[in-house]
């Protein structure tokens, strides 16, 4: 070959490889910038949370005391005639089950700004006891919860298959919260889609569960969404990859997670079937930092 020609070829390749370099770096900063943005948003979120805890609380201790002022409120109508008896504990009956929805209400808001503040960056408590089942509980909750926000239209059927029995595993619940709810919001964006695919024919399932191990514990997820394919498992953990456009889905979601147990010594391991299903499972060891319980989890 013509050593100019030679050195044009080799020129050319270089240029290629150079802007194949240039592409993946435009793509991390936009990476970096969606996290950034995330971050700043969970930071804000974890401020009204707490803002909030207070207002709920009065509201929640209000509902209580009315409730018993209407207890007291009855016994006084027992002296009042038959008639005006009557027509009074009807309206008390209507007040005392008003008082009842706002105290279950008021609960159920508590206990959304609870999970939120779990999601806290700043937290900082590092390695401690934590009840898994409640945790995922709270996080199944307020994930999907946060996903139906942009995806009215999604409405899923979610059973939880906890093991009461689960042992006591010590993580940094502030981590682990976050890997569940990427684990969960992955769930549901892959079931958006599908939605989107086949419309209301389609009944959208997320089964979540807790299991014990010999090790640990495993936290899994699995949703009836689009799937993954062959090439998209094997990437799947890599930050670099997704399979969404760039904006709010920014496919980091995964490799969080994985980050997250690898952290603590345990492991992730997914399955699919394209068009079907995919279920993510999470090992985390009873105590972090027992690589050979990762493997192990691996091999399961």
């Amino acid at each position: 070959m013509d050593p100019a020609q030679r050195l044009a070829d080799e020129l050319r390749e270089k240029v290629a490889e150079l802007e194949q370099a240039l592409a993946d770096l435009r793509q991390v900063r936009e990476r970096v910038a969606s996290q950034q943005k995330l971050a700043e948003l969970g930071e804000l979120s974890w401020g009204v949370a707490h803002s909030m805890r207070d207002p709920l609380q009065f509201i929640r201790n209000f509902a209580s005391s009315s409730r018993e002022i209407a207890e007291d409120l009855g016994e006084v109508l027992e002296q009042l005639d038959p008639a005006a008896r009557e027509e009074a504990k009807e309206l008390l009956q209507e007040l005392t089950e008003n008082m009842d929805r706002v105290v279950h209400h008021g609960d159920r808001a508590n206990g959304i700004v609870s999970a939120m503040l779990t999601l806290d960056p700043g937290t900082g408590g590092g390695f401690r006891s934590v009840d898994l089942n409640q945790l995922v509980a709270e996080q199944t909750s307020l994930a999907r919860q946060a996903v139906q926000v942009y995806e009215p239209s999604l409405r899923v059927e979610v059973t939880m298959e906890t093991d009461p029995g689960l042992v006591e595993v010590v993580a940094v619940p502030e981590d682990v919260a976050r890997a569940i709810a990427n684990l969960v919001t992955n769930a549901c964006q892959g079931m958006a889609e599908k939605v989107r695919l086949e419309g209301h024919e389609y009944r959208p399932e997320l089964k979540v569960g807790t299991a014990n191990t010999e090790d640990g514990a495993v936290i899994s997820v699995r949703d009836n969404g689009t799937g993954m394919t062959a090439e998209a498992m094997a990437r799947m953990f890599d930050p670099l990859f997704t399979t969404r456009d760039m904006g709010r889905n920014t496919g980091l979601g995964l490799s969080f997670a994985y980050d997250v147990a690898r952290e603590h010594g345990g492991s992730m391991v997914g399955e699919s079937d394209p068009g079907r299903h995919t279920e993510m499972r999470m090992f985390l060891p009873k105590h972090p930092g027992t690589q050979e319980s990762a493997r192990r989890s691996e091999d399961a």
